[in-house]
């Protein structure tokens, strides 16, 4: 992939750690730990986790829209949907599930009594009868993915610049 790439997935990592600081409410903090497999495991993993009040209850306090925790998660991956006032924000998510689709990855988040996953071929949303304090995101990027990424707008620029 190239340094773009490589640093606009940093930015979305960033800023899924930013929005866990913004919305958890977690007295507790947010926390992020990582591991890069060794050479035929395939990934890179990067989960960030908070022990706040989980996605539902972030969106029924913050609009007052009731539904599933799940249904929650689903609800917030959605390009649009924010619970910030006057600051739509997302880009980074946007970007990110886009290269999870063509990366062969997985974004996996578990909220309460819920759980929503993206992966390549599908995107699934479920429902638990017990509950998980807080939240975890977990991001799993395929390191062995043999196709080439870049940015349209680096893309753009090599074409204007030869």
């Amino acid at each position: 992939m190239s340094n773009g790439v490589k640093g606009a997935l940093a930015d979305c990592i960033l800023e899924v750690f930013n929005n866990a600081q913004e919305h958890s409410e977690s007295e507790a903090g947010v926390f992020v730990c990582g591991h890069v497999g060794k050479a035929g495991q395939r990934s890179m993993k990067v989960t960030i986790a908070d022990a706040g009040i989980g996605f539902r209850r972030k969106i029924e306090k913050a609009i007052d829209k009731k539904m599933l925790s799940g249904q929650a998660i689903a609800w917030g991956m959605k390009e649009g949907n924010t619970v910030r006032q006057g600051n739509p924000g997302g880009l980074g998510l946007t970007i990110l599930k886009e290269f999870i689709r063509k990366n062969d990855g997985r974004l996996i988040v578990v909220s309460d009594r819920g759980s929503w996953e993206l992966s390549s071929d599908r995107e699934r949303c479920l429902e638990y009868e017990t509950s998980f304090p807080g939240t975890l995101v977990t991001i799993i990027v395929n390191t062995e993915d043999p196709k080439a990424y870049r940015l349209v707008s680096e893309a753009t620029h090599q074409t204007q610049g030869d």
